[in-house]
């Protein structure tokens, strides 16, 4: 007997052969092993070349028994066939082309034998790129197949033969020759079974599989599952699942190609066969349609996504208890959660993350989404954060960290977000040197992730934010010390991957490090990060911009510290300038506060008219923004110096 092999299946048609029938044909092989004729060297023309005797009456050498010599052809052949479904394509390959050899010798080119034996070897040299090599085999047995009455085998021969120069040509990067022998393929199981059979729609769905699966090409794949869609539709109707599984497949090619309306098309029309079917088993069904209908609709309209969730979630509360996975309904939960605080309904977005834990908490299975309940115990999270409820927030981080920790263990970079997440809140509630504690596991991690080289752009970002939340932490604690040295290997972590350390960055960094300085009274250090500050927020954001203004506020402030008042001025009236322009409440306190620093300049400077001039311009501004404390201050101030010239 001979079997066609597919490259999209594992097995046969006849089946695999069991260990102890390898078994058996290799002991067999050791008896036939004596045969002069395995060894003859092959024409160099092709990996195995065709017998120039036809006769298929061969008779074999004097001493020679021709029932060993089948039985060592027939053992080579189905080690060939076991060897394929195992993968080893090395050994099928070497035992096909002993086959073939002896196919040749034994029966001729000619023979059903040899012709299947040829077919077999194709579908082996497929599986590892030897495109020439079938192509080879092809060409001699589509000769041999001229010659044969046109029969059913002879033409189901004729297909393979089709099927397997599509391959050979996709191969060679022949699009277009590859999809014309594919659509003969199509062409010549049709002249078998009809226009419009089952056995065609068969045809076309193996050979779109082929070309997306192997070749990665849903584009070509799609005409032929249309093709199979439209007989499916005329042989079975809308009542046969074949049908609704064929136009999922499609709607699977359309969307991975962009066509979302085909798409969604394609996936209604099979959830209405599944719904015409009425049978229970098509619930589940129904529910994967519904989610992938909401998965197409991701990217166009929030609201139908919602809706396809819901509809899913509906459909799988009609099945039996136990069919439908947890993790499937809690996924399911936690994307409406998500969705549902994306368009604002914070109530349903509790509700769903809820539905997550409560689940998972219900659940027997140790080996659910772990990740998928840590994100639910996160999202929970933030509803307790806006809500103020920072007790309760914390608990669910702790929570999503256990997760974390059991999901990706404890030197994952997921780890050290949790941790990082935990700590941040914890420092809402006060509790500073627990949360200090927390984000430097986080940070312990990646740092050893950036030591062994093993990191992107995003991950020295957080890394440095973890450097630069710390930072703050110790600065609410006036440990400017502390804040100092966290901003310090901030700075040496860009220093070091300057690659990775993009200006944003650098602007987080330095914002930072110039506040901490000035605590700390270090002008000098403070008055260079300034500067650094003013070039970064001209170049990245315009010269024009607030955080333009706000560094040359800082370093007027600096250069009045040393004493240096011609530059403080300059500074601060650069900065004057561009809040000017600015509209709203926070631009005129803005404004008010830098008039102040320049008073106070000029105070310093013994001009008490010009510092008596710009507070009461600063109070205007002040009043304007609405700013009591502001207002308040500048009125003292004002009435300080107007007392001082009134003294004088």
């Amino acid at each position: 007997q001979t079997t066609t092999q597919t490259t999209t299946t594992t097995t046969t048609e006849t089946g695999a052969l069991s260990s102890a029938t390898t078994t058996a044909a290799t002991t067999l092989l050791s008896v036939g092993s004596c045969n002069p004729n395995l060894n003859q060297p092959e024409k160099k023309n092709s990996p195995i070349a065709p017998n120039d005797n036809t006769n298929n009456n061969k008779s074999t050498a004097d001493g020679e028994d021709p029932m060993v010599d089948m039985w060592t052809e027939r053992c080579h052949n189905a080690l060939g066939k076991r060897y394929f479904v195992m993968g080893d394509m090395q050994r099928s390959i070497m035992h096909y082309e002993q086959s073939l050899q002896m196919c040749l010798q034994l029966y001729g080119e000619l023979n059903e034998e040899t012709t299947s034996t040829r077919l077999d070897l194709s579908f082996a040299y497929v599986r590892v790129d030897k495109a020439e090599h079938v192509l080879q085999q092809l060409e001699v047995v589509s000769q041999s197949l001229l010659q044969l009455p046109n029969t059913p085998s002879r033409l189901h021969e004729l297909k393979t033969i089709q099927f397997l120069s599509g391959i050979a040509h996709y191969l060679r990067n022949r699009r277009e020759e590859a999809l014309k022998h594919f659509r003969s393929a199509v062409g010549v199981c049709m002249k078998m079974a009809g226009d419009f059979s089952t056995v065609t729609a068969d045809e076309c769905i193996t050979v779109g599989l082929q070309i997306h699966e192997t070749f990665q090409s849903a584009e070509d794949a799609i005409p032929f599952f249309q093709h199979a869609v439209s007989i499916q539709r005329k042989v079975l109707g809308k009542a046969g699942e074949a049908l609704a599984n064929t136009c999922r497949r499609l709607a699977f090619l359309h969307r991975e190609c962009g066509n979302r309306s085909e798409a969604v098309a394609c996936f209604e029309e099979a959830l209405g066969v599944y719904e015409n079917m009425g049978e229970e088993k098509t619930l589940l069904k129904q529910g994967l349609v519904y989610e992938d209908l909401a998965a197409t609709c991701k990217d166009a309209s929030t609201e139908d996504v919602v809706s396809y969730f819901e509809k899913a979630l509906e459909v799988y509360g009609r099945v039996k208890s136990g069919l439908v996975e947890t993790d499937r309904l809690a996924r399911i939960h936690g994307a409406l959660s998500s969705l549902y605080g994306t368009i604002g309904d914070k109530e349903k977005s509790v509700l769903h993350s809820g539905m997550v834990t409560t689940l998972y908490a219900n659940c027997k299975d140790e080996d659910h989404d772990l990740d998928n309940e840590a994100m639910a115990f996160l999202r929970l999270a933030s509803h307790h954060i806006a809500e103020k409820q920072y007790g309760l927030a914390v608990e669910n981080l702790e929570k999503c960290l256990s997760c974390r920790m059991k999901h990706y263990g404890p030197d994952h970079k997921k780890t050290a977000d949790a941790y990082f997440n935990l700590g941040n809140y914890q420092y809402m509630t006060k509790a500073y040197e627990t949360s200090i504690e927390n984000v430097s596991r986080g940070i312990r991690i990646y740092e050893d992730m950036i030591n062994e080289g093993e990191f992107v752009t995003d991950d020295l970002r957080k890394l440095v934010d973890m450097r630069l939340f710390v930072a703050r932490v110790h600065n609410s604690q006036d440990d400017q010390l502390r804040a100092a040295e966290e901003l310090q290997q901030a700075e040496t972590l860009c220093a070091l991957h300057p690659k990775h350390a993009d200006d944003a960055l650098l602007l987080s960094v330095y914002d930072l490090s110039a506040f901490s300085y000035c605590k700390l009274g270090l002008w000098n250090q403070a008055m260079t990060t300034y500067k650094r500050l003013v070039k970064l927020n001209e170049a990245l954001k315009g010269k024009d911009h607030t955080h333009t203004a706000d560094a040359y506020n800082g370093l007027g402030n600096v250069y009045r510290k040393k004493g240096v008042d011609g530059k403080a001025l300059q500074c601060f009236l650069k900065a004057l300038a561009i809040y000017k322009i600015k509209k709203g409440n926070t631009a005129k306190l803005n404004t008010s506060g830098i008039m102040n620093n320049i008073a106070m300049l000029y105070h310093h400077r013994k001009d008490i008219q010009m510092a008596i001039r710009y507070l009461e311009m600063s109070l205007e501004y002040a009043k304007m923004a609405n700013a009591e404390q502001q207002i308040e201050n500048t009125k003292n101030f004002l009435v300080r110096l107007k007392m001082e010239v009134v003294l004088a």
